[in-house]
């Protein structure tokens, strides 16, 4: 086919300004190229990358970013879109769109799968430049993008990978070339830190770094020639510093490497709302930002750029302009022109959510709880997608499901303001890492009945505590009951602090149910109600303090020979020492103030002889069978003198031979004692009642009788029918224990003697007020103390002790259960109570919780090694049997345990 010389100046003119206009409009490059084609594919989209001189690989939450790096699909918000136009030179425009959306769909790597789908295009319209004497030219290239991107979360939820699958199509006239191209990229985002020196200017910071591979394909055919895509290596870094509303910081550094051109550096920064040191307000209006880029071969390096942000929580009229829980931010930007070129301009817009993410109640069944027990509410975590935000939850249960509903549409439509009831609460934080910004709990204040009512007859629950599992990225809202048997329904509200509202649900609806049903707990619970348990340990106790009583050895003047005055008390001493073998002494010898002048001399003389007298009464000691290496001779001289006069008798008073305490290893001794805790379990006050604890070797059956039909008071071991057991009952102690408010408890410690292994425990249950006729005495009896054949187990929790906060079980712990497993095998018939304990620290609802836990892991590992369920009982204390009460960190260790006591056959 042969052209006219007119149109082949008018396809030449628009091949230049096709590759002239790509080159200004990419902001990397304007080398020559003789072997990679298809320069578009080089073109960022989006204002937004051009102030940033398109340092785009390392950053986080940005639509535009995912064409440097497909990583960054795998951190975009629940939703967001973005748009942009550029005009410039001849005619020739630009134009994107892109939409990414987060599906939850569960992978094997990931529980959340991100798609986005984005198409750029650019074009010339139509010209004549040969007046006519030709058909007018045009060129276009469009660009379709499918993007795919996850957490990696088997490895860690901030690592992402993604990948673009492209389709590119390049049009010049009736020419075209089509290519599929493909791109890969890896994202890493550190979790949130908090800065060293906050409020100064940032809070936290982030951390992220990106690499990618782009335009990886098969190569281009235009015009019979085969050209390569432009294969680009890239490699990204980016530092983001902020605070929640206000200044924000964000420095970026590219690096990237292209088919046939020089690899280049690139730098980018932005400060996030410009204004926010001066007002809240207006504050968060505007961005500004800059980059510059170090390829030489650029017509201008420098860029800048700027951004409008609008939200609904700005000051009006401003937040009236975006929709409700949303966001949008205009981006412009600027290339400088030149001499050959006007400057280029362009312009973006995003929509973006700012609200808590979307998320889900765990375990939605109907569950039903025992009043007396605890209820357990569960949801998925949820973050805030802006980078500085904070998440919070509100639950909320109404007996009403119907007016529960109202409200949460009420709170949708923002025509009720749930935050009053927030403003002056106690909140409590925890600090959540492995992808859980920080989490807080509104705990409201009580009203008498355990709960807070407001809009609609809805409660707000409140004694209540919550945990985090960072693995199911799941949280455990747990509280006591305190309300009527019947069903009840429940809602979870998240909100950051700009008052966002999102709550949980399934299926379509915000809403769960439970239910709750009387025990026979509750059936008491309008009186009294003393329950009583004992606990018999062996505790380890420090010898007890060993004083060195004895009178000094005496020496004549200048003499390093015992007195003969002193034979008797030498024989007190090794009397004495033979006493206590583990015991190390010191046998200190001094001397008076005399000797011969002069005064230095004299007190080398005086040394030299205070130490041989020690010596030599060691020499004596050890004559006597006595261990040299339990003593240990030092002369002090007259440096330490009983008399300080200077006369005959305050000198032979301070010539002498002392012994003192060097080093007490005696072995700890093994106490057995008995705990006796007592806890009303009722729903009044007790009143002040007395115990008398007793010990015996024997419960003879008549005994056992008396006991069990309460025929006995707390004056004596005489019961009602007049018998008499004082031959067997000893009295250990007599105990008032105070005024037990309902679930108080109180404790009281008696050494056991181990020829006298039953413990009774006796109170008079007229002095319980109101009490009801189950008023019982109790035969406190469990089995023997200690013995070998582990009639009566207690685990310490120095082998199985846990972590702050966790009720996971330790490597060492597991080798050591494996041990008692062997032996629990052994006495098939026996049945235990696994105790679960925590340290003060914390609420002490949510300790009860942790402990149940505790005990429950130690259980499961047991059955899991052969040991029958119903064998073992799980029984959580929470804080209320510590084996240390100092506040201290030693002491918290010591009570975060479990103890395996055996309970019966």
């Amino acid at each position: 086919m042969k052209f006219s010389g007119s149109k082949k100046s008018i396809l030449f003119l628009a091949a230049t300004l096709w590759v002239a206009a790509a080159n200004i409009f990419l902001p990397t490059q304007l080398s020559g190229q003789t072997q990679s084609g298809a320069t578009f594919l080089k073109v960022l989209p989006g204002a937004r990358q051009q102030g940033l001189a398109g340092s785009l690989t390392g950053a986080i939450d940005e639509t535009y970013a995912l064409y440097a790096n497909p990583g960054a699909v795998g951190f975009l918000r629940e939703w967001q879109w973005s748009a942009g136009y550029t005009e410039w030179i001849a005619d020739i425009f630009n134009a994107s769109l892109i939409y990414g959306k987060q599906v939850r769909l569960r992978s094997p790597w990931s529980d959340r799968v991100n798609f986005a789908l984005g198409i750029h295009y650019q074009g010339i319209r139509e010209f004549d430049s040969s007046r006519g004497a030709a058909v007018p030219a045009s060129a276009k290239d469009v660009l379709v993008t499918a993007s795919l991107g996850s957490p990696i979360s088997v490895l860690s939820r901030n690592i992402a990978l993604g990948l673009n699958i492209k389709y590119f199509r390049s049009e010049l006239a009736q020419f075209s070339a089509n290519a599929l191209v493909f791109d890969v990229g890896l994202l890493y985002r550190t979790p949130r830190f908090r800065l060293s020196q906050p409020g100064r200017f940032f809070d936290y910071g982030i951390l992220s770094a990106g690499v990618s591979a782009n335009h990886l394909g098969t190569s281009m055919k235009f015009l019979n020639s085969a050209t390569p895509l432009p294969r680009t290596l890239r490699a990204g870094l980016a530092l983001n510093l902020g605070t929640h509303d206000g200044l924000q910081l964000q420095l970026a550094l590219d690096y990237k490497s292209v088919r046939d051109e020089d690899n280049r550096f690139s730098f980018g920064a932005e400060i996030t709302n410009l204004f926010s040191p001066f007002g809240k307000g207006f504050g968060r209006l505007f961005d500004l930002r800059g980059g510059y880029n170090f390829d030489d071969n650029l017509l201008s390096k420098l860029s800048v750029g700027l951004s409008v942000r609008l939200d609904d929580y700005m000051l009006a009229p401003l937040k009236n302009i975006a929709p409700r829980n949303t966001s949008l931010r205009m981006d412009m930007g600027v290339l400088d022109g030149n001499e050959f070129f006007a400057p280029v301009y362009r312009g973006s817009i995003t929509h973006q959510p700012i609200v808590p993410e979307k998320f889900e109640f765990v375990n939605t069944e109907q569950k039903t709880f025992k009043s007396s027990g605890y209820i357990k509410l569960s949801w998925q975590a949820t973050v805030d997608p802006d980078l500085y935000d904070d998440v919070a939850y509100l639950v909320m249960v109404a007996n009403d499901s119907l007016k529960l509903d109202q409200l949460i549409k009420k709170a949708k439509a923002d025509k009720v303001d749930l935050f009053q009831f927030i403003r002056g609460t106690f909140i409590t934080q925890r600090s959540a890492s492995k992808g859980l910004q920080t989490v807080s709990m509104v705990k409201e204040g009580k009203n008498g009945n355990g709960f807070y009512k407001g809009y609609d007859d809805f409660l707000v629950v409140v004694d209540s505590t919550f945990s985090v599992d960072e693995k199911q990225q799941q949280i455990d809202y747990t509280f006591q009951p305190g309300m009527m048997q019947g069903d009840y329904f429940w809602t979870a509200m998240a909100y950051d602090r700009n008052h966002h509202i999102r709550f949980a649900e399934k299926s379509g609806s915000h809403i769960a149910a439970f239910q709750v049903e009387f025990d026979l707990f509750t059936l008491k619970s309008k009186k009294p109600d003393l329950t009583v348990r004992i606990d018999k340990t062996v505790k380890t106790l420090p010898p007890p303090r060993l004083k060195v009583n004895l009178p000094g050895i005496s020496f004549a003047p200048d003499s390093a020979n015992v007195d003969e005055k002193s034979e008797v008390v030498f024989w007190q001493w090794v009397d004495f020492i033979k006493r206590y073998p583990p015991v190390s002494f010191e046998i200190s010898g001094h001397t008076d103030n005399t000797g011969p002048p002069p005064p230095d001399y004299r007190k080398k003389y005086n040394q030299a002889l205070s130490q041989r007298r020690a010596e030599n009464v060691v020499k004596a000691l050890v004559a006597q069978g006595i261990d040299a290496d339990r003593l240990k001779a030092m002369g002090y001289g007259d440096s330490k003198p009983l008399a300080s006069t200077n006369s005959p008798k305050a000198w032979a008073q301070n010539r002498r031979v002392e012994i003192g305490l060097l080093e007490d290893n005696r072995p700890a001794q093994k106490i057995n004692t008995a705990e006796i805790t007592y806890t009303n379990q009722g729903g009044q006050p007790s009143g002040n009642f007395t115990v008398t604890i007793y010990d015996s070797k024997q419960i003879p059956e008549e005994l056992r009788v008396e006991l069990v039909n309460s025929n006995f008071s707390s004056l004596g071991p005489v019961p009602k029918n007049g018998h008499d057991f004082s031959n067997i009952l000893r009295v250990l102690r007599n105990v008032t224990v105070p005024k037990l408010e309902p679930r108080e408890s109180a404790t009281i410690e008696v050494r056991c003697d181990e020829e006298r292994p039953y413990i009774i425990a006796v109170v008079d249950k007229d002095d319980l007020v109101d009490e009801i006729d189950e008023a019982n005495n109790w035969i406190l009896e469990r089995s023997t103390l200690p013995e070998k054949n582990l009639d009566l187990m207690l685990i310490t929790s120095n082998k199985v002790a846990f972590a702050f906060d966790s009720y996971q079980l330790t490597d060492s712990t597991k080798e050591w259960l494996n041990d008692i497993s062997k032996i629990l095998r052994d006495a098939p018939l026996e049945k235990y109570e696994i105790a679960g304990h925590t340290d003060s620290q914390g609420p002490e609802g949510y300790n009860m919780y942790l402990s149940l836990l505790r005990a429950q892991s130690v259980k499961s590992y047991l059955v899991s090694r052969g040991i029958e369920s119903k064998r073992l009982i799980a029984q959580g204390y929470g804080e209320g049997h510590p084996l240390d009460r100092r506040p201290s960190k030693e002491a918290w260790v010591k009570n975060r345990r479990v103890e395996i006591k055996h309970i019966e056959k």
